[in-house]
């Protein structure tokens, strides 16, 4: 289901942690065999992933309440679909309400 692309890290990001962050990392990437950079990197990858995927997800439940609904309710909701600072704005407020709704956001991080 996740795109794997191996491409060579050629690009730098500086990174600032807490000293008890740094200790788990180290920690972790010790356990895994893998220098602490390359930690790092696949956190970052797993992280934007996943924040990518959300957008989709809400993209596509937008979409398809556009197509449900008529009128200009269908355009505002096409429009915010297709924007992303709107998307952010519209994660709001289906989470609350996700609740009322019964509708499964984000079944694949629950």
């Amino acid at each position: 289901m996740s795109e794997r692309v191996s491409m060579r890290r050629t690009e730098e990001v500086r990174l600032k942690l807490g000293p008890d962050m740094l200790v788990r990392l180290n920690s972790l990437a010790e356990a895994h065999g893998f220098p602490v950079a390359t930690m790092g990197a696949v956190a970052v990858a797993e992280w934007v992933v996943s924040k990518e995927q959300n957008q989709q997800n809400q993209r596509m439940m937008l979409l398809d309440m556009s197509r449900k609904m008529s009128g200009d309710m269908a355009e505002i909701l096409a429009q915010v679909a297709n924007d992303p600072a709107a998307l952010a704005e519209a994660e709001t407020i289906a989470k609350k309400a996700k609740d009322q709704l019964s509708l499964p956001l984000d079944a694949g991080n629950a």
